[in-house]
């Protein structure tokens, strides 16, 4: 068991060390992906994992943006449970797609594209996705005008 223990916080470091080698931006986009199927409460959709910036918030209704999916079955099992629940992201976009977060978006009913460059999506800009159409809406912030793209 003390394996099952250290695996995980090697795991997310591994994944953040990545993501930096990548040059991705570490948005809270980025955050909830990395935390999407590891860290999320699978009964109530809520980020549960000690000292992460989005914890107490719900991933129900949002799109997820992370660069692509790692670990076991559980993760699969985490969007099905949340999508019986009713709490299931209302989508996923990755760079590139991994099995097991495709798989679980398949039995979820969840609509996943990869092949994005995920680099261009903000935390706050307005993302949907037709199909294998992803649509961002850049959202004005302070001293900025609303882009399309």
């Amino acid at each position: 068991t003390l394996i099952i223990f250290l695996a995980v916080p090697f795991s997310a470091v591994g994944a953040i060390w990545l993501l930096y080698i990548l040059g991705y931006n570490m948005s809270i986009a980025v955050w909830v992906g990395l935390i999407a199927l590891l860290g999320v409460d699978a009964e109530t959709g809520v980020v549960v994992e000690a000292g992460h910036p989005l914890r107490g918030q719900s991933v129900a209704g949002k799109i997820l943006v992370f660069p692509t999916g790692k670990g076991s079955t559980v993760g699969s099992y985490v969007l099905y449970r949340l999508a019986y629940k009713g709490l299931a992201p209302l989508g996923i976009i990755n760079a590139s797609s991994e099995a097991i977060v495709a798989v679980g978006a398949i039995i979820s009913n969840i609509p996943m594209v990869d092949g994005i460059d995920i680099a261009q999506i903000r935390t706050g800009d307005e993302v949907t996705i037709d199909g294998e159409w992803v649509t961002v809406r850049r959202v004005a912030r302070a001293g900025q005008g609303a882009q399309g793209r």
